[in-house]
């Protein structure tokens, strides 16, 4: 169903590219940025992929009810291949000597070349943009982009960055594009590196999260146990410094206050006090 055998006149795919999030503070001077990067930039197997900023979306409210909101698509080595057509097909299709053939990892081919920059399956996925949705827009370059931007910046403008990849594919799109060194790409990138670190503290704690009392194991193993004596005993029978079945804990009766120590497990067969045979 992916690759049917008869053949089929060219069709164009549609689109469902993500729109801005609907909760905007309009009582702060901030910019709201939506990126959309052609691809992960991570490379497997013999085909590179290089990360370009596909579309970059802004609104900027200046924190006195004017708003500013514009979708720039930008143009660079990926937008006007995008925009003349680009032939896709799954490689090693055509290779009989494979062992180990990646049936269903797709590309892009240009002039019979392998091209290493285009919109990826799995980018596609994300946001929705593919060559289709390329086909009647204006190009801009990036950098007209941010040097419009950086004009309406001051010191007390608040960003807020939404970033469907990593903060390496941000970084490889920006160096990509000639525009790491540029003031506004600096600011990106610095929002990019706190919400990486962020994520990085949100998945160690959750990875490893503090072991509280209520959640420890042994704990709940110990008041287990001792719940299981004192019901077997009708409360008569308490026990404390309880670690495993074969360790021995320290058994108390209620009647005349006698302690001793036991195996857990040989407690369990016996339930009485040594001295009033309680």
């Amino acid at each position: 169903m992916i690759f049917p055998s008869n053949p089929f006149s060219s069709f164009s795919l549609g689109d469902r590219v993500q729109r801005f999030p609907p909760k905007i503070e309009e009582e702060k001077n901030a910019y709201y940025i939506q990126l959309f990067i052609s691809n992960n930039g991570r490379t497997k197997g013999e085909y590179g992929k290089d990360p370009f900023i596909i579309r970059f979306d802004y609104c900027y409210l200046d924190g006195k009810g004017r708003t500013v909101e514009k979708q720039c698509y930008i143009e660079n080595e990926t937008t006007p291949r995008c925009l003349s057509g680009i032939e896709y097909i799954e490689k090693d299709f055509d290779r009989f000597f494979v062992f180990r053939p990646e049936r269903y990892s797709i590309t892009s081919v240009i002039d019979n070349e392998i091209d290493h920059s285009f919109i990826s399956v799995l980018a596609e996925y994300k946001h929705g943009i593919n060559d289709y949705t390329l086909k009647d827009k204006k190009l801009v370059r990036l950098e007209e982009v941010f040097d419009e931007l950086q004009q309406l910046v001051d010191d007390e403008t608040i960003f807020y960055l939404s970033n469907l990849e990593s903060y390496g594919c941000l970084e490889k799109s920006l160096f990509n594009e000639g525009m790491q060194n540029h003031p506004f790409a600096e600011k990106l990138l610095k929002i990019g590196k706190r919400r990486k670190r962020s994520e990085t503290r949100i998945k160690k704690a959750t990875k490893n999260p503090k072991k509280t009392k209520k959640g420890n194991p042994k704990i709940k193993r110990a008041e287990a146990f001792r719940e299981k004596v004192l019901a077997r005993s009708n409360n008569a029978i308490d026990v404390t410094n309880y670690v495993s079945s074969r360790e021995k804990v320290t058994a108390e009766c209620k009647g005349c206050g006698h302690t001793w120590k036991i195996r857990s497990d040989h407690l369990l067969a016996r339930f009485y006090c040594q001295v009033c045979k309680r």
